[in-house]
């Protein structure tokens, strides 16, 4: 018979018109791989040849079809087939040459990958798998030496192979030493002879894989008959048991992608695709917040110094007692390696969170709430603590990847108490139109949640915005964060041009405008939303009655909505509700308000004007001593924070501790001013206490403390200022002429 060097001969003569065989790269049961130039293209390629024993029982037509089935998957992740045909009895087929390994080579040589490696190898896999699923192709014979690394990513190689042998006379292919599927990755079904087998067999077979680049051997080894038995019967040990350091989390999508049934593993590999890069993300101990984080949190602390910290309302326990009936959707990462969609996962988040709020049996808690949660955890933080923290019943958290021209998204639903994730929703849409994606991802999502908290709870979704819209108001709140407000303000403007459905633009700019004192910015905003007002949710709609309050100089109004807005979210608007309480003569309402902060929370530790709100509100209520300790915590914090020590040294004129004041009185002359305040209004406010205590002597001597710093400062500036000192100095003459004509003729 003819030698391995005269079939070489051979080849070479048969492929002479379109490649030139150069020499043999590897050789295995099913086939002899060339390494060969493309004369065509000018390339180095790989040529497969089948057995000639394996072609004969398969058969050329049976072959080439299967193989010309699986030339039109396209995905990175899947090795290209270039050509495939028969000559002079050759059946073979062209695929690029790679330079790397296989990962069976590496697995030789390593046995254990990095979990991170690992991960990733695994992940790219289950998307090249998902395509070829799609397009009704099963590989059969998932397992590592079928997967190519190339600079450490994978590519997933002969497709088509096992499929052909579907079908083949089992004692044909016996006899040629072949069967369908490698023990060691077989799927339970696949173990016990059935031949119709789905996408979630494959699934089970890249779960076997990931077992072994994790714990260094494949979860079944022995003799061939009793790994099977034991693929249909036994568990997989556990990997975190062989090896400590692989997280709980990847055990979970083991455990799940090994069930023995495959009504029980993930629906799609596509679905254990984004399970997966959760789990990466989480093996890194990041929080897949990005951007999206900074900017919510200084959007927070601004808005009228109300909403400083969404973790406020948290008690020294750390948790909100937020009804368990609220979700927590935390934006999802993206995995694309796109920036132009790193926008995108906050898009989701807050497309979710807007649909919850307007159901009526379920909330979603805001999505800056949220992410402070996430924040105040720190580095290595999971978003489930989050959630924890914030004493929901369920989190949401989700991925986005890129398939192609397709983007997928997957959304995890998960109890917060078990940890356990209790849905998986996944969506898909064009690349160039991400937000119909989201949008369909979110109808799937509450319809979920509808489902397994067993209401028909009725929502009207609202259309979701144009990406560019979304993006442009994202930019609005960067800015906005940075306390340019009136910079932000173009931004808002264009997103709402972008997309007039897109009311929330107009809300913030609102918000920026009211922060910059501009009513009459807010005023034309306020008249495009009130007749639309039904095409808010329920927090933008009170938000507007507050801006209507506040245009009309309506304290009562401005409270009434600030009151409703805690009672749906207190941990959002808790602070807000204390602030506006304050300014509209409720100190105890605002006091009960401003109990259940943590002051240690990581938000409230960098805000000093909350120590004066506390101090204040304590003032007002008569509770002096509380007001005292309130105010030296907060410039403990703070020591170059001038309005601090002015609360400090009220509570101690009230408590007739009259000898404490000097020292701080001194120390705040030292100082130099700052927005709002300055040592002269320090010291004038402290002699108007001295005087509503009967101490006039002292009164008048800060009084004229005052005068005389104000005069080496600016003597021709704050002139009411001076004008009040003047009069607590019992220069009413002064103080008259200082302010002018008017009040010289009608002083009262």
């Amino acid at each position: 018979m003819a030698s391995n060097q005269s079939t070489e001969e051979r080849l070479t003569a048969a492929l002479a018109d379109r490649y030139t065989i150069e020499r043999e790269i590897g050789s295995g049961g099913m086939a002899t791989v060339y390494l060969a130039h493309d004369l065509k293209h000018a390339r180095k390629v790989a040529v497969k040849v089948m057995k000639p024993d394996l072609a004969e029982a398969i058969g050329a037509d049976r072959f080439l079809r299967e193989i010309r089935t699986t030339a039109n998957l396209s995905h990175p992740h899947i090795l290209p087939l270039f050509d495939s045909g028969e000559a002079d009895g050759f059946l073979f087929y062209v695929m690029p040459f790679i330079k790397g390994e296989s990962l069976q080579n590496r697995l030789d040589r390593e046995k254990q990958l990095p979990v991170e490696d690992a991960l990733r190898i695994a992940q790219e896999v289950a998307g090249a798998l998902d395509v070829a699923h799609e397009e009704g192709v099963i590989h059969r014979d998932v397992k590592p030496a079928n997967i190519l690394l190339e600079r450490g990513h994978a590519l997933l190689a002969d497709f088509g192979i096992a499929q052909a042998m579907v079908g083949t006379d089992e004692t044909t292919l016996t006899g040629v030493g072949m069967s369908l599927g490698t023990p060691s990755y077989m799927s339970p079904e696949q173990a016990a002879g059935e031949e119709e087998l789905e996408g979630r067999s494959d699934q089970y077979s890249l779960a076997c894989v990931l077992y072994e680049m994790l714990a260094g051997k494949a979860p079944f080894t022995g003799a061939v008959a009793n790994v099977l038995r034991q693929h249909v019967a036994a568990e997989a040990p556990s990997v975190v048991d062989t090896r400590p350091t692989v997280p709980e989390h990847v055990q979970e999508v083991l455990d799940r992608a090994l069930a023995k049934s495959p009504a029980d593993r993930f629906k799609t590999t596509g679905e254990m695709a984004a399970a997966l890069a959760l789990t990466t993300t989480l093996a890194k101990g990041r929080s897949p917040l990005g951007r999206a984080k900074a900017v919510v949190y200084g959007a927070t602390v601004i808005l009228g110094l109300a909403t400083v910290a969404v973790i406020a309302s948290i008690g020294p326990d750390g948790v909100s007692g937020l009804p368990e009936d609220y979700v927590a959707v935390f934006p999802f990462e993206n995995l694309t390696g796109d920036p132009e969609l790193d926008d995108l996962g906050s898009a989701a988040a807050y497309l979710i969170t807007d649909g919850l709020s307007r159901a009526n049996e379920v909330r979603g808690v805001a999505t800056k709430t949220v992410e402070q949660a996430l924040v105040a955890l720190g580095e290595g933080g999971s978003e489930i603590e989050a959630a924890a923290s914030l004493g929901v019943g369920l989190a949401i958290t989700g991925v986005i990847t890129r398939r192609g021209d397709l983007l997928q998204l997957l959304a995890q639903i998960t109890g917060v108490e078990t940890g356990e994730v209790s849905q998986s929703v996944e969506a898909s849409g064009a690349i160039d139109q991400p937000m119909e994606a989201v949008d369909a991802l979110r109808e799937r999502v509450l319809g979920a949640l509808a489902v397994s908290l067993e209401e028909l709870f009725f929502t009207q979704i609202a259309r979701p915005p144009s990406y560019d819209a979304f993006r442009a108001h994202q930019r609005g709140l960067e800015i906005f964060i940075t306390r340019d407000l009136a910079g932000s303000l173009p931004h808002f403007q264009r997103a709402y041009q972008l997309d007039s459905t897109f009311l929330d633009p107009l809300i913030m700019a609102a918000h920026a405008h009211s922060g910059i004192g501009d009513r009459a910015g807010m005023d034309p905003l306020v008249r495009i939303l009130e007749p639309r007002r039904d095409e808010l949710s329920a927090e933008l709609r009170l938000q507007l009655e507050l801006f209507v309050a506040r245009l009309a100089g309506d304290r009562e109004g401005e409270l009434r909505a600030t009151r409703t807005l805690a009672q749906h979210d207190p941990v959002s608007w808790g602070l807000l509700h204390a602030n506006v309480a304050l300014g509209a003569g409720r100190p105890a309402e605002a006091l009960q308000a401003l109990e259940r902060v943590d002051y240690d929370s990581p938000f409230n530790v960098g805000f000093s004007p909350l120590w004066e709100r506390l101090a204040i509100a304590n003032q007002l209520t008569g509770r002096y001593r509380e007001a005292l300790e309130a105010a030296r915590q907060g410039r403990e914090r703070f020591p170059e924070a001038m309005h601090l020590p002015r609360h400090e040294v009220r509570a101690l004129i009230a408590l007739d501790r009259l000898d404490e004041i000097e020292p701080l009185l001194e120390a705040v002359e030292s100082m130099e001013p700052e927005r709002g305040f300055s040592p002269g209004l320090t010291l004038r406010q402290a002699g108007t206490d001295l005087a509503r205590y009967g101490h006039s002597e002292e009164a008048r001597a800060l009084a004229e403390r005052s005068l005389d710093w104000f005069q080496s400062r600016d003597p021709d500036g704050y002139h009411w200022e001076r004008a009040r000192a003047l009069l607590l100095a019992d220069r009413p003459e002064e103080a008259l002429l200082l302010l002018g004509p008017p009040f010289e003729e009608n002083p009262e």
